[in-house]
């Protein structure tokens, strides 16, 4: 079991073990994905992940990012994040339409996590302006990234897929009929929404530390991506509101929570990143200057104004001076922008190299990777629950999600009560738990009889 701080703080990592861990981080294939090497790194990264937001919650020493950027590492992090996209991009498909019925489905869900578990840490050390200095080149590669989700979450909730995804979970209806691959399919889906919200926040931290970076880095976030009138567009939609049962819903620290008529414009962390990162761009004199006012870019950006009642500025007073900027720019035109006669634009190159060694190659390594990796017999499972068991602090994780309502497994209710064997899942009330038992048994077997440690 991971040890504690001689503090007695309860730490998942002491600073010479994090520093330790983070020398051995390596760029992985795309074909190792799912291996017993692949999972040990993966592991190390779950632990600096929860240390990191310990130190972030308790405002202690960031060593886990002092760790990272010394040690260069950042940059693994990002080829690592592009990695397992694609590989659930161009790899996953595959795997779940060949009749995926695996004796276990957690290896592959280990694989799921690991997205998110990369995400989850970049976000958390990306609020410092040496860490984003610190990946170089391949910014631009996590620039694209961020850049592809909030494009494809804005897709799916205006073509309704996102509620179409949260009333299944919050109804549990059809729970114990899904098929594996369409539960594999369905927890992916929700992993994609929550890596979603960290993609906004991380972008903003990439604008907020602009002055530092790359030229080409906000030449891309200009000229490539658009990154205004991107923003512009998640204020519009707010893909992190709903309404349900005839209240409004917002959705912060992982779940989905009723919100008082009263409350109703209070703004969560989420929704303050996109005027966060508005205000950096628009008020920046430099961004003036080289961003091409077009006539369809400067309507998008107008249609700010509709957004920003005094509620708002009460909340986030800084957007004032940027709505006198609106109301100026409605009656005026913007100079030209600033051109230089001699382009050089560097490109990311991570996903393109990816895609160039694996073409081809897709459905070989689905095949492979589901006969070596993911359909694992009991014994393997049995040594893989070991080595998870000796991975983690308990105590640690709990104290990590104090802060958070547990959920429950079946239905998604707010959750009091927990399985008594295995301590791992939570359930609303009885019914579910016995509902929920079937799929729940194996797992639960598998983590009790491991030896504790």
């Amino acid at each position: 079991m991971a040890a504690s701080s001689e503090s007695g703080g309860g730490d998942v990592l002491l600073m010479v073990e994090s520093d330790a861990i983070v020398q051995t981080l390596e760029t992985k294939c795309l074909d190792e994905l799912g291996s017993a090497r692949w999972a040990t790194q993966h592991q190390n990264l779950e632990k600096l992940n929860m240390q990191a937001i310990m130190n972030a919650q308790t405002h202690a020493d960031p060593f886990v990012k002092e760790a990272l950027t010394l040690n260069d590492k950042m940059d693994v992090l990002v080829e690592q994040l592009i990695t397992v996209e694609l590989w659930k991009g161009k790899v996953l498909p595959l795997i779940l339409q060949n009749d995926f019925s695996p004796n276990q489905t957690f290896p592959i869900m280990m694989v799921l996590h690991h997205e998110a578990t990369i995400i989850n840490l970049l976000e958390t050390v990306l609020y410092y302006r040496d860490a984003c200095e610190c990946i170089g080149e391949a910014l631009l590669d996590l620039l694209d990234y961020c850049h592809r989700k909030l494009t494809t979450l804005i897709s799916k909730h205006e073509n309704g897929l996102l509620v179409e995804l949260f009333d299944k979970f919050a109804s549990g209806k059809g729970a114990l009929e899904r098929s594996s691959a369409e539960e594999v399919q369905l927890q992916e889906d929700k992993i994609q929404f929550d890596i979603c919200t960290k993609c906004v926040t991380i972008l903003r931290y990439i604008i907020e530390h602009r002055q530092g970076l790359p030229l080409s880095v906000m030449t891309r976030m200009l000229s490539v991506h658009d990154v205004p009138c991107l923003m512009v567009k998640l204020v519009e939609d707010s893909p992190w509101q709903r309404s349900s049962d005839g209240c409004t819903q917002k959705y912060a620290e992982g779940v989905w929570s009723s919100i008082a008529t009263a409350d109703r414009y209070k703004i969560t962390k989420t929704e303050g990143q996109p005027w966060i990162a508005l205000h950096h761009l628009l008020m920046d004199s430099d961004v003036q200057r080289r961003y091409e006012f077009a006539e369809h870019r400067k309507a998008v950006i107008l249609r700010l104004r509709a957004y920003m009642p005094d509620i708002l500025l009460d909340q986030l007073p800084f957007l004032v001076d940027m709505k006198m900027f609106l109301e100026r720019l409605s009656v005026s035109d913007m100079p030209a922008a600033v051109t230089s006669s001699f382009i050089l634009e560097q490109l990311p190159e991570i996903r393109q190299r990816l895609i160039e060694r694996y073409a081809g190659k897709w459905r070989d390594l689905a095949r492979e990777q589901y006969a070596q990796y993911f359909n694992p017999d009991p014994e393997d499972m049995k040594k893989m629950a070991d080595k998870w068991c000796e991975t983690y602090d308990f105590d640690a994780l709990d104290r990590l999600a104090a802060t958070e309502k547990p959920r429950c497994a079946l239905c998604g209710a707010e959750a009091t009560k927990r399985c008594s064997k295995c301590q791992m899942e939570w359930y609303c009330k009885r019914e579910c738990q016995v509902k929920h038992w079937k799929k729940h048994k194996p797992a639960c077997a598998l983590m009790t009889q491991a030896p504790d440690s």
